[in-house]
């Protein structure tokens, strides 16, 4: 067969894997507009352009949004673009990016042909995780786990693919996004970059140090502020609306 025949058929079975995969993100993803968990990061990122937002309770006792530079940017967008197309435009970038790295990665380490079908499953799974699924990956909505995971998945492909600087950069750099979620994952890069014996005795070091802090917290006086659940207006609130119910 013709050369150039085979690359117009090798082209044409790209579009179509990338057309399925679209297809698919939609049908069973998609975009749920700022609903969930959405709702929270909306808030954040608008009352950074509305500071007489930042009076209420969420805001004044230590939110995460101290812990991320995705609220600046989500406000920034959502000042040139307005808050529903910011948000739905920032989900469909995250998606293809997490996506596409996703995509990546499994190449590198499998082959091309078989890279979609890992994306294909990934698309495909229901992705719950946390206490009763309360998260999953890849959100319909927009949140800041979104890009984070992107960068994590993003990291792990260029890990994989001897840019192991650049990969730790990455995974530190999402720190910054999302510190729950990136946390894992730059766990994951460093023991894939260090030597085993030392992965081994990083990772008996930290459940030892995980064992030790929950005996200290167990054991603590009842009286103790220094692991404090939860701050006293807070507190109050949670208790009006327990007795509500």
């Amino acid at each position: 067969m013709h050369p150039s025949t085979l690359g117009f058929q090798s082209k044409f079975a790209t579009l179509s894997l990338a057309l399925m995969l679209v297809t698919l993100w939609l049908a069973l993803h998609g975009y749920h507009g700022v609903t969930d968990d959405g709702q929270i990061y909306a808030f954040q990122a608008f009352a950074r352009l509305h500071p007489q937002l930042t009076a209420d309770l969420y805001l004044q006792n230590t939110s995460q949004d101290q812990f991320t530079l995705f609220s600046p940017l989500y406000a920034w967008c959502i000042g040139l673009l307005g808050l529903e197309n910011a948000a739905r435009l920032l989900t469909l970038v995250f998606s293809v990016w997490f996506l596409a790295a996703a995509w990546s990665f499994a190449s590198a380490v499998t082959g091309h042909d078989t890279a979609w079908l890992a994306v294909a499953f990934l698309l495909i799974i229901a992705g719950d995780y946390g206490a009763a699924g309360v998260f999953r990956v890849l959100d319909p909505f927009l949140t800041a786990r979104l890009p984070a995971e992107a960068l994590i998945i993003t990291a792990l492909a260029c890990h994989v693919r001897g840019m192991n600087r650049l990969a730790l950069l990455l995974a530190s750099g999402a720190l910054f996004i999302h510190p729950l979620v990136a946390l894992p994952g730059l766990l994951l890069i460093v023991c894939l970059w260090v030597p085993v014996r030392v992965s081994v005795l990083g990772s008996i070091g930290c459940i030892f140090a995980t064992l030790v802090i929950a005996v200290v917290a167990i054991n603590l006086p009842t009286g103790s502020h220094m692991l404090s659940v939860m701050d006293t207006p807070w507190l109050d609130d949670i208790s009006i609306v327990v007795q509500c119910l």
